[in-house]
């Protein structure tokens, strides 16, 4: 008799094997049994494999427990290295995002663009400086000053020579 045709014969989120005279069950990836017995009465609880192990996705992703799995997600400023999904093997393979090779003009005219990992900086060029206090406003500050377009034009001035008859 094949007692994995009751589906009952097994919880949620646990595979039944069938063997002779009996059967036993086993729980999917990503959960465990609540109890520590896998009969039918007794739930499997999802396995939080980010509290298991917090450094799973690596240091420049973050962990966010799903149903019997898992996703990771980069932090600001960073990329998955490899092309295609992720896998246990490449997840701490994440690339810093040069934000200044990215987007050219990411801090405007008249600044530079200093890649950071994880970020950037946006430093004013020489006679320019930050059109807001404190910290750099993306989006907002911008960099102001003695640019050649905003100084005045040199007045030129047109000297009549005249001799002077004596």
């Amino acid at each position: 008799m094949d007692e994995c045709l009751d589906l009952a014969s097994c919880p949620a989120h646990a595979i039944c094997t069938n063997t002779p005279g009996s059967h036993y069950c086993t729980c999917n990836t990503g959960f465990a049994s609540s109890s520590g017995k896998l009969i039918p009465s007794h739930l499997l609880a999802d396995v939080d494999e980010c509290a298991q192990t917090p450094a799973i996705c690596g240091p420049n992703a973050s962990c966010m427990n799903t149903p019997g799995s898992y996703t990771c997600q980069c932090s600001p400023g960073h990329h998955p290295s490899t092309d295609g999904p992720w896998t246990f093997s490449n997840l701490h393979l994440l690339a810093d995002v040069d934000e200044c090779a990215q987007t050219p003009p990411i801090c405007g005219p008249s600044a530079s663009c200093v890649n950071t990992p994880g970020s950037y900086n946006c430093q004013c060029l020489p006679g320019h400086h930050p059109s807001t206090p404190g910290p750099w406003v993306p989006g907002t500050t911008h960099c102001t000053g003695d640019h050649p377009s905003n100084l005045p034009r040199p007045l030129t001035v047109a000297l009549a020579h005249r001799k002077d008859k004596i």
